[in-house]
């Protein structure tokens, strides 16, 4: 590793630490160079560099990295998709809390358990929910807007692990949790306004409890508005949490939310 002051080091490693807690958070280049006094005693390029290579080494990652953009654009900091097992523990710990203002359970991502329950025997592909999948999508909105939250799927409002396995089935190809997580992205992606850039606000990982895994989504808070929209033919909506609930914001509201996200 290229060698930094004791004074870019402490202020690197902090962010490190803050992304490796929260999943991501936002930050600029510039804001780093800056704190890390790298651009003044070694030039841009050389600190910007110096910054990228401290991060590898302790598993995080710049996204868009330093070679795109420039100081001002504003990135993900957060941990290397390397690490995607989590802390069963730790899981459970949170999990035990149960709903609130920056945590939500939902049962699945997209298969209705509560149709399968009143229309058992139906083909597998009958039992997909828009709105199952929409229900999580404004979750993620919500925790974008105010201050991030963790969204975990595969747990029912009660917190017993439904495990994210029946949407397994629903998969065009892998039917494992890497097409699930590929499944997710896609879904951020296309119901979300800059929806390649929200995705990046999304960690997550994995860990079985009760013989079912179960997906922890921590969701990074968002300087920039989210808005999610129900499918391609429909406006977008903004949503925020209200208590452990996620609620749109009604246009004529929708200014002084924006004024008041950024006191």
């Amino acid at each position: 590793m290229p060698q930094l002051g004791q004074q870019a080091e402490v202020v690197l490693a902090r962010y490190a630490l803050r992304a490796a807690a929260e999943g991501s958070i936002e930050v600029s280049l510039g804001q780093l160079l800056e704190e890390t006094n790298l651009a003044s005693e070694i030039g841009l390029l050389e600190g910007a560099g110096r910054i990228a290579t401290f991060f590898e080494q302790v598993e995080c990652e710049l996204v868009p990295s330093v070679l795109s953009g420039n100081e001002s654009t504003t990135r993900i900091l957060r941990k290397s998709k390397g690490t995607r097992e989590g802390d069963a523990k730790r899981f459970g710990d949170e999990i035990e809390r149960g709903e609130h203002t920056e945590q939500e359970f939902k049962s699945t991502l997209l298969f209705d358990l509560k149709k399968q329950v009143h229309k058992p025997g139906l083909d597998g592909a009958e039992y997909r929910s828009d709105a199952v999948l929409f229900a999580a999508l404004k979750t993620v909105a919500a925790f974008l807007n105010v201050r991030g939250g963790v969204l975990f799927i595969g747990v029912a409002d009660d917190g017993t692990p439904t495990g994210i396995e029946a949407d397994f089935g629903l998969l065009k190809k892998q039917q494992n949790i890497d097409g699930w997580e590929l499944e997710l992205r896609n879904q951020v992606e296309a119901h979300f306004f800059d929806g390649r850039k929200v995705s990046n606000y999304l960690s997550v990982t994995y860990a079985t409890l009760g013989g079912k895994r179960v997906a922890r989504v921590q969701v990074a808070p968002r300087k920039a508005l989210s808005c999610v929209r129900k499918s391609s033919t429909d406006n977008y909506q903004v949503y925020a949490r209200q208590g452990n609930s996620s609620k749109e914001i009604p246009i004529e509201y929708l200014e002084e939310f924006v004024l008041e996200r950024h006191q």
